[in-house]
């Protein structure tokens, strides 16, 4: 698995077959117009490295970096000892001029044996910073962090606008405005330049008119306390799960309820402290007491044979059922002359032929209309950030704009 962040740019990729590596790729856009191939790969401790395994990943592409647990040791990156995998990888770099960056630190925190360093990078024609161990997270395994000193394409975040608090006559003034009713387009060149003027003035558009629509994350911080106690119960339940002691199950069970017990009481202090701010005179503590004081919405039964239907499966056969004997095939089409009537009804509308126009002929303002209205309001908006709500609300005078015209 490979979780990649939602600001960059990537494309999926997928691997050949690989004989021992268990491996998994994305494409990075650089802001040089290339591209990075990052691969995320384990190899297990039982398996033997292949070099055709490192033949086929690093033959897919002039700029790649490679990383994660490959089980190799030696001592030139900080381990204690040297595995048979490790002279392969080292033969097989040395070969194809593969840079090996390794951190200072170790990585892998085993129960039975020294600490060690299991998780590298490697480089090819990609330059990168000094790896570092993070002891982020509660497994025997820490995280290897460092920089690719390249620069991947950002996607900029996208903007929620807060639609029901909208100006659309400012947003259409604005843009009448900002566009040339009449611009010279000579070439693609021209066109390309209107439509990006365009994409720019609707964004600019909705800046103006458009409120951002703020979103409030609800999340419970926990104090120092409940991170340990979380900690401990995640290190004592990956024991269990290496040993199955029943110590270490024990103890597990015992932090879980533990941690439970603080959670809970955090909660309700967090809901306690909430009720005492509030006040009669504000809206929020009304809102508060609707929410709790509504009926709960229920679904009448179904009265079927003078019986109460309630599960919902048997609703649905029994809708069908009844569905079936009020529904049949009309078996008999009418009489001979009612037949050919419509017969010949439907072949007359069929073979009315349309007069014949032109391929390349220009749209016209109610067709782009029509087109507008077609989209879907809960489609997502492209890179341009340009939603189909905002393009229902554009003025006539925007709509015979030049990029609406071809």
């Amino acid at each position: 698995m490979l979780l990649v962040n939602n600001n960059l740019c990537h494309d999926k990729f997928s691997l050949p077959p690989l004989l021992g590596l268990e491996a998994t790729a994305i494409y990075l856009p650089l802001q040089t117009h290339n591209k990075l191939l990052f691969v995320a790969a384990y190899l297990p401790p039982a398996v033997a490295i292949a070099p055709t395994d490192l033949d086929v990943i690093f033959s897919l592409h002039d700029t790649i970096v490679l990383t994660d647990d490959l089980n190799c040791k030696h001592v030139s990156w900080n381990n204690a000892s040297v595995n048979k995998n490790v002279s392969t990888l080292l033969s097989y770099c040395l070969n194809k001029a593969i840079a090996i960056n390794y951190p200072d630190q170790p990585t892998h925190f085993p129960y039975k044996s020294y600490p060690s360093v299991l998780d590298i990078a490697l480089s090819q024609r990609c330059t990168t910073s000094k790896p570092q161990s993070v002891p982020a997270l509660s497994s025997d395994h820490n995280p290897l962090v460092f920089k690719v000193l390249l620069h991947p394409d950002f996607l900029e975040p996208r903007i929620l606008y807060d639609y029901k608090h909208a100006n659309w006559p400012i947003f259409r003034y604005s843009l009448d405005t900002a566009l040339d009713p009449d611009p010279s387009i000579q070439s693609t060149t021209d066109l390309d330049h209107a439509i990006d003027t365009f994409t720019q003035s609707v964004q600019q558009a909705a800046i103006h008119a458009i409120p951002v629509h703020t979103v409030k994350h609800n999340h419970l911080m926990f104090p120092p306390n409940l991170r340990y106690l979380l900690k401990l119960k995640n290190y004592y339940r990956h024991r269990y799960q290496q040993s199955h002691l029943p110590l270490f199950h024990y103890l597990f069970q015992l932090f879980t309820q533990i941690f439970s017990t603080y959670l809970t009481r955090l909660r309700n202090s967090k809901w306690s402290s909430f009720l005492s701010s509030l006040h009669t005179r504000t809206s929020q503590f009304w809102k508060v007491a609707q929410y709790f004081t509504k009926s709960p919405s229920s679904i009448l039964p179904l009265i079927h044979l003078g019986m109460q239907i309630y599960h919902t499966p048997h609703k649905a056969e029994i809708l069908a059922q009844q569905f079936e004997r009020s529904h049949n095939l009309t078996s008999n089409m009418g009489t001979p002359h009612h037949t050919t009537t419509i017969t010949r009804f439907v072949d007359r509308f069929f073979c009315n032929t349309t007069p014949h126009t032109s391929p390349l002929q220009l749209t016209n303002i109610y067709e782009v209309k029509r087109k507008i209205l077609s989209l879907k309001l809960r489609s997502a908006p492209g890179k341009d950030g340009i939603t189909p709500l905002m393009l229902r609300h554009l003025s006539r005078k925007t709509l015979i704009h030049p990029p609406f015209s071809f």
